[in-house]
């Protein structure tokens, strides 16, 4: 047999649950928007450039997410 030991049925809980899901998913859309953005211009520079600033292609996706992270932490 089942049995709740705890528990709030209220509406509001169940609300609020989602706003707090709608919030984290809107933060994630947001963040992979930058990212794509971030990727996409770092894909554009030449290889020439690239070496310039130290990078190679293989490297663009991490350093487009962990830009995108820093923003993420400092905003």
């Amino acid at each position: 047999m089942a049995h709740v030991t705890h528990g709030s049925g209220s509406v509001f809980g169940l609300l609020g649950q989602m706003t707090v899901f709608n919030g984290g998913l809107s933060k994630r859309l947001n963040q992979w928007k930058r990212f794509s953005e971030t990727l996409s211009e770092l894909q554009q520079l030449s290889d020439r450039e690239l070496n310039d600033l130290g990078l190679s292609r293989s490297a663009l996706r991490g350093v487009a997410w962990h830009a995108t992270l820093d923003e993420a932490a400092r905003g």
